[in-house]
């Protein structure tokens, strides 16, 4: 019992099921649009595209399985562990009917005793995205095991009346990142207007590798969680850290002192280095700033460039544009891969503006950043408005 609500299986009052994957012979350019797990973002909004279609015939046989008004969907496989529950969607119109992967574990309410927004502020809440990281098996989450958890059951009334409070709230912060993506897209046309696109390389700069102009590429190191992760002592950096051009410093994990000075020391990070996912969302890249540099880096790839051939800015740019990205992971040898390695990075064909060209790239985007780092501040209130907000809704406080 949380005061006056009791608290249910989740089970009891929701469907919890995965979706179907269909395979690559029932996989079409057109037709009825399947919802992968790259169609939406990291913080939970659809992309606006989909990007693989089935016949109709197809998802008709599986329409338990197309997404519908009410469903949360959580990411439920992948490469990497770390990934698993890391993503949500809320479904929303754009998406509705679509047939959802078998990568997504989806939630369906019942209409009558539970709310679609109630049950999706809950499965996001800091609570529950922990009891979720903890059902991880390997590198899945099963619906059997979401099913089991307990959640508190106000009144249908109320539960629609708390959605709308959280919602009301959400909408400020979709806002505020609306405002970080317009200063984004503002940097990629930045990015090409200076320098064209990396395939084509319309200025026609000279191209080098990978190994040419980095000083030093090489992986973090591919721990065992139980094994070596602390509550507290020296930070290190995963995958999940690695945002386009940017880190986060969201769930962070840490090692022991002792660790930190025997094991780990060949994979610490420095300043001005280029940190790269390896799976998941391979190729995407970060500068490390001065603030990080000497901690530590678990399974990403980490590039050390030459500052005398390259800017940082310019490189971690490069990467995360979408033609950098290709050739990273191999556009120019005809097949693209799904992860990225040392090897591919270190034969990644790369053009190389004038340094002094890309020094103004970085300039422009140092000046916009720190636009960003005041939006980032309002957004960081509004996240923990949103945050406190949940915490007392669940406990029957709001």
């Amino acid at each position: 019992m949380i005061g006056a609500w009791k608290t249910i299986g989740l089970n009891e009052v929701a469907s919890v099921f995965n979706g179907k994957t269909p395979s690559k012979a029932e996989q079409r350019s057109e037709g009825h649009p399947v919802l992968k797990i790259r169609d939406v973002s990291e913080i939970g909004e659809y992309r606006g595209k989909f990007e693989s279609f089935v016949d109709h015939e197809l998802a008709e046989k599986y329409a338990a399985k197309r997404v519908r008004k009410g469903d949360t969907l959580i990411l439920n496989a992948a490469h990497n562990a770390e990934y698993v529950a890391s993503k949500t969607y809320r479904a929303q119109p754009p998406t509705f009917d679509a047939l959802a992967t078998g990568e997504w574990l989806m939630i369906r309410p019942s209409e009558k005793l539970l709310d679609g927004g109630f049950v999706h502020h809950w499965v996001t809440s800091k609570q529950i995205r922990r009891q979720l990281r903890e059902l991880v098996n390997g590198i899945h989450l099963y619906p059997k095991d979401v099913a089991r958890l307990q959640i508190p059951l106000p009144p249908l009334a109320e539960q629609k009346r708390i959605a709308a409070i959280l919602d009301a709230v959400d909408a400020l912060r979709a806002k505020r990142r609306e405002a970080f993506a317009q200063l984004d897209a503002l940097l990629q046309s930045t990015f090409l207007s200076l320098f064209g696109d990396p395939v084509n390389n319309p200025m026609g700069w000279p191209i080098l590798s990978g190994d040419v102009l980095c000083r030093r590429i090489t992986v973090g190191i591919v721990v065992q969680p139980a094994s070596y992760y602390r509550e507290s002592g020296v930070p290190a950096l995963r995958s999940l850290n690695v945002r386009a051009n940017r880190i986060s410093m969201d769930n962070l994990v840490y090692f022991s002192e002792e660790d930190n000075e025997t094991k780990l020391a060949k994979t610490r990070i420095k300043e001005n280095d280029i940190l790269l996912v390896r799976t998941g969302q391979p190729g995407t890249a970060a500068v490390v700033p001065k603030e990080l540099d000497g901690i530590n880096a678990i399974d990403i790839l980490i590039a050390s460039p030459d500052l005398s051939q390259v800017s940082p800015i310019y490189l971690s740019f490069y990467f995360n544009s979408p033609s950098g990205k290709a050739m990273a992971l191999g556009a120019q040898r005809g097949q693209i891969q799904k992860h990225l390695n040392v090897g591919s990075l270190k034969e990644a064909p790369i053009p190389v503006p004038p340094l002094p060209l890309q020094q103004k790239f970085a300039t422009i985007v140092e000046s916009i950043e720190r636009q960003k780092t005041t939006q980032r501040a309002h957004l960081a209130e509004l996240d923990a408005l949103f945050a406190a907000l949940q915490h007392r809704a669940f406990r029957g406080e709001l």
